[in-house]
């Protein structure tokens, strides 16, 4: 079965054949170029740092569950030490780990941008091809 065969069928069915007709027909993209010469040092810097802080979280989370594991089962602690132990590796591990990971990440994100911002000064830019679509209508 073709594509628009599958397509017609789709639209009938679902009964909005007449609005898949007018996106197909309404929609028009215009392109345009840019050229970018020049990037926020501090704004790639939160943005890398704020994907490492997501990371860091992550792994944070699965050190925190291992070491606890791991503490509890080599050792024969007493209940209050069991618990201040799992406590404090927990702890640290949530906060620890997210904090460093955003600060070398925005000290990554920060050197990266600059080194790029000094590259395409150089340069002269580099080029970008977008589309820009027409308003949608609700």
């Amino acid at each position: 079965m073709s594509l628009i065969r599958r397509l017609l069928l789709f639209a009938y069915f679902t009964h909005k054949w007449y609005y898949c007709l007018t996106i197909t027909l309404v929609r028009s993209f215009a392109m345009s170029n840019i050229t970018v010469t020049r990037v926020g040092v501090l704004s790639i810097g939160k943005l890398i740092g704020t994907v490492n802080l997501i990371i860091g979280l992550a792994v944070g989370l699965i050190t925190a569950i291992a070491g606890t594991i791991s503490y509890l089962t080599n050792t024969t602690p007493t209940v209050v030490d069991g618990l201040l132990a799992s406590i404090a590796i927990i702890l640290s591990a949530v906060i620890l780990y997210p904090l460093v990971m955003f600060a070398f990440g925005w000290l990554y994100g920060v050197l990266v941008a600059f080194i790029f911002n000094v590259v395409v000064g150089v340069s002269g830019g580099v080029d970008l091809t977008v589309k820009e679509e027409s308003p949608r209508r609700k």
